[in-house]
């Protein structure tokens, strides 16, 4: 702590200089005016008064030097962590999309952030500074007046306005929020634009197409009913005219009820949902019992959707005959139970997975093993076990690669996995033969942790030979590397006769002797540590690796067995995984297709440049394609292309071959010149196409390009783009099923758990509705689900429970957010700190208020960094009003920035007149002006000067 206050130490040298120099005067008075002897004697051996007297004033200076340079360092880190916090704002406004304005009271442009200048309607230059209605159109301003008015208000708003940029029409959605000064006056208004021009387009298709909508609609297999609001029926497809065995004209004007199952559905609870669909807009999913033409009774799968039917409020009912998944759902029931007794008998861990990676079964002994938390098993999802054991292993990536090589194959296989914790399990796995065909595998693991520890300790190369997929060494205290196994050379590079004269300081830049042995106290002390770090390769090349370090003693001397697994290619993996998953989460997510495309264009683009990307749909009756998204560097911002004709196009030639192209600029030319396609548009240095399969039919192409990188692309890109492909594909067939939807709400859930924010939220009585485990974890709850159904008095800040429940009224009684408050918070040890909080209305889809939202921050260590730095501030300038002595402070220039009361009294001038100005200039002689310049640089360079 020393270290780093003393780091610079201008202010406690001007106070020793200045305690000297007061030395220097006082013996000097002490001569002239009293005349008391010479002044050598004076410096060297005054009586011991005087020396008593200068040594206190001297004294005093240096404790004015360093608490100034206390107040100084206090201040700087306070500093700090401002412009640390401004450049997480500016950090967030330059991710945005989306246009962002300031506007004052009075509507002028004060500030902007786009982040692509072809949206903007002028220049900066142009709008800053100036009112809106000199730069919009008057009906676009006129829209802003009324939206500015609300906001000014204290209110948030929005408007929708239709602008021509470049010779083409957009339409943008504008946002209006209100900022506020210190005193909570609304000061200023932020305002928001997004661009909403591919939503107005696709409304205006879907208006003017009935022919189209009517033949989407009979298109599709499953029976599609349009009600309104009473539940009679508008329309129906044909699928519902097969299902039921009725012709049309029977359906129209009556009810559900008139398709029921006599005995088999409660009624009032289906007009209920159906209510509830049409009032809320809220999807609506149940079972239905109907009844066909002939008699026969049948299960269906029914959703409800509230929609828009050519300008009119209606509901849209999917209905999908569920007749054979009710009777293999019986079969399963009826073996379940056998099977489940038998898995659980034995003592192994059991995991049966199909051929698709679906969990179908595991026993108790499994979770137990491995332990899985409860939501990860009902998830049965074969990736997120996998994500949750790979976390516990030594060496994730060779078991991924063995379980990825086993569902390829039909042989039984045995091996041992090794964890982090230092347990061992052996792992068997066979095929699931169903009817003569490999339909998945059966997985059985045994905890030999025991039977291994022992081998280890008789058979230490034993063990190097046996794990030889991941990188050991075994170290000395002193850092030196006593052995290596070969996986450790091929990953650094090195021989082992050239590791083995190396030590660990070598390659390992994280430590010096001090570090490293701090480091080896510390897995000394818990036996085992965990730690990343990078490696340097004999070649230069850096790479992260994950490190596994066991303290051992053995044959009386002390090492440290190290499992480093170099995860270069798990950091890959883990980008395309990541993006993967979220186009996955699209495809449930979408509304429409053109909606996934976005998504996809811009998680792709996070592993390759997708500025110019688009997809085609081929229909096999007109043989045109159709462009329902493109991105292009030579045609700017995206466009809705008209179907085409493209017969002996690149696009059209990965049609006809059905699999992916990657195409440099000569390949492309030499098929030109074959003649198997013609040149169109702008040539591409590196092509790249993509069938999209469904079915073994290929109903469009994926095409990606760059106009100036040959080398843009590779392979494993276009592999990568087959993947996706297929996604889109599916997507375009069935885009969204209950799985999906489980998952986003999971995928919600962890957002809310992971943000580093509280958020509750409460009804109209303030009772909790909601909250995220951190806010769990301030009240005092084990989980979330504690909290729902109780009141501020029923937790532990009860004393507080009137202050927040009267805020919870005052907000849902105004309609006025409340935001960036103080409020007490009370930590789970019975301490009590501070919190940043806002509390906005919860409105429903009639935008009535319902509750009230939620979200603080702890701020309690800036609040106590805040205090600290004035009380410091506070010490050092009553010191200074009290010293009686002159106290002031240099720059490196000689200019003064303080100077106390005292030190103006005695030379005459006013504070205003010193701050500012020159020292030498202003107040030092003539004579010896530079002489004491030269001693100044002297003191702060530590050079003596000519």
């Amino acid at each position: 702590m020393l270290n780093k206050f003393f780091r610079n130490r201008n202010l406690i040298w001007i106070g020793v200089a200045f305690g000297a120099f007061l030395y220097f005067v006082e013996s000097l008075f002490h001569v002239v005016i009293l005349h008391g002897g010479s002044l050598t004697q004076e410096l060297i051996a005054p009586d011991g008064y005087e020396l008593w007297l200068r040594g206190i004033i001297w004294l005093i200076c240096i404790l004015a030097g360093v608490l100034l340079q206390w107040a100084s360092v206090r201040l700087r880190r306070a500093t700090q962590a401002l412009r640390e916090s401004e450049e997480r704002l500016r950090s967030t406004i330059l991710s945005m999309d989306d246009l962002l304005f300031v506007l004052d009271r009075d509507g002028n442009f004060l500030d902007y952030h786009a982040p692509q200048s072809s949206m903007l309607y002028v220049p900066p230059e142009r709008f800053l500074g100036k009112h809106y209605r000199e730069v919009m159109p008057p009906p676009i301003a006129e829209r802003i007046d009324k939206a500015l008015t609300r906001a000014l208000n204290n209110e948030r708003s929005q408007t929708e306005y239709e602008l021509e940029l470049n010779g083409q029409t957009f339409w943008f959605d504008a946002r209006l929020a209100p900022r506020h000064d210190s005193a909570g006056r609304v000061d200023s208004v932020t305002v928001v634009v997004k661009d909403i021009t591919i939503q107005k387009q696709a409304e205006l298709v879907l208006q003017t197409s009935e022919k189209s909508y009517r033949g989407l609609f009979n298109s599709v297999a499953d029976a599609i009913y349009i009600q309104d609001k009473d539940g009679r029926f508008l329309d129906v497809n044909d699928g519902a005219v097969k299902m039921y065995g009725y012709p049309r004209e029977f359906f129209i004007g009556k009810t559900p009820e008139s398709l029921s199952a006599p005995g088999k559905n409660n009624m009032e609870e289906v007009v209920q949902k159906v209510v509830r669909a049409f009032t809320t807009g809220e999807p609506q999913r149940f079972d239905f019992w109907g009844l066909r033409s002939n008699g026969e009774v049948f299960p269906k799968d029914v959703r409800v959707y509230k929609g828009n039917y050519f300008g009119q409020e209606a509901l849209i009912v999917l209905a999908t005959d569920i007749t054979e998944r009710k009777r293999t759902e019986e079969a399963l029931r009826n073996s379940e139970a056998t099977l489940r007794a038998t898995l659980e008998s034995t003592g192994d861990g059991i995991l049966v997975v199909d051929g698709s990676g679906r969990v179908i079964q595991t026993n108790d002994r499994f979770s137990e093993l491995w332990r899985i938390p409860q939501p990860v098993l009902d998830a049965w999802d074969d990736q997120k076990l996998l994500d949750h054991i790979l976390d516990q292993l030594i060496d994730p990536e060779s078991f991924l690669d063995k379980v990825k090589q086993l569902y390829a194959s039909s042989k039984d296989d045995y091996d041992v996995l090794f964890f982090k914790d230092n347990r061992v399990y052996e792992r068997f796995s066979s095929p699931l033969i169903l009817n003569d065909e490999v339909a998945g595998r059966v997985w059985s693991f045994n905890d030999i942790t025991d039977r291994v520890r022992v081998e280890e300790e008789l058979q230490r190369n034993k063990l190097m030979i046996d794990t030889a997929n991941a990188s050991i060494l075994w170290i000395r205290r002193d850092g030196t590397l006593t052995d290596v196994n070969g996986s450790v050379c091929r990953m650094l590079g090195y021989s082992r006769e050239e590791l083995l004269s190396m030590s660990v300081f070598d390659f390992d830049q994280r430590f010096d002797n001090e570090r490293w042995a701090a480091s080896w106290q510390e897995t000394k002390s818990t036996a085992k540590s965990h730690s990343f770090s990078e490696h340097t390769r004999k070649d230069g090349q850096i790479i992260p690796v994950e490190i596994i370090s066991n303290y051992l003693e053995y044959n009386g001397e002390e090492y440290q067995c190290c499992f480093v697994t170099d995860i270069s290619r798990r950091k890959r993996n883990e980008t395309v995984q990541s993006v993967l998953y979220e186009i996955s989460e699209a495809t449930g997510r979408a509304s429409s297709l053109v909606e996934l495309l976005e998504v996809i264009q811009k998680e792709i683009g996070r592993l390759i440049d997708t500025n110019n990307f688009y997809v085609a749909l081929y229909d096999e009756v007109s043989g045109l394609y159709s462009f329902p998204f493109a991105r292009d560097d030579m045609s700017g911002d995206p466009t809705l292309i008209p179907p085409q004709n493209l017969k002996r196009s690149l696009t059209d030639y990965v049609r006809r071959r059905g699999e992916a192209v990657l195409l440099s600029q000569s390949e492309i030319e030499a098929l030109a010149r074959n003649g198997e396609i013609d040149l169109i548009g702008e040539l591409a240095r590196i092509w790249m196409g993509i069938p999209l399969l469904l079915s073994g039919r290929v109903i469009g192409v994926v095409g990606i390009q760059s106009y100036t990188n040959e080398a843009q692309y590779s392979e494993q890109d276009r592999d990568l783009m087959s993947i996706v492909a297929s996604s889109i594909a599916m997507a375009i067939e069935r885009k969204q099923s209950e799985e999906d939807l489980a998952a986003a709400n999971q995928m919600m859930r962890n957002v809310l758990d992971t943000i580093p924010v509280r958020v509750f939220w409460k009804d109209v009585n303030s009772v909790y509705l909601g909250c995220n485990e951190l806010y769990a974890f301030d009240a005092g709850c084990d989980d979330s689900s504690e909290v729902i159904g109780k009141t501020d008095a029923d937790l532990k800040w009860k004393s507080e429970a009137e202050s927040f429940q009267a805020t919870d009224r005052d907000i849902m009684a105004t309609g006025i957010p409340r935001l960036d408050y103080l409020e007490p918070l009370y930590y789970p040890d019975g301490s009590r700190g501070w919190s940043q909080t806002s509390k906005i209305p919860l409105r429903n889809t009639n935008d009535q208020i319902v509750g009230v939202l939620g979200v603080y921050q702890d701020i309690t260590d800036r609040i106590r960094a805040e205090e600290a730095v004035r009380h410091e501030r506070d010490i050092a300038q009553r010191y200074l009003n009290i010293a009686g002595v002159l106290l002031l402070a240099l720059d490196t220039k000689g200019i003064v920035t303080m100077i106390n009361p005292k030190g103006c009294g005695i030379l005459g001038y006013e504070q205003n007149e010193l701050i500012g100005s020159n020292w030498f200039d202003k107040c030092v002689p003539f004579d010896i002006r530079e002489s004491t310049r030269a001693e100044f640089c002297t003191l702060l360079t530590g050079v003596k000067g000519n």
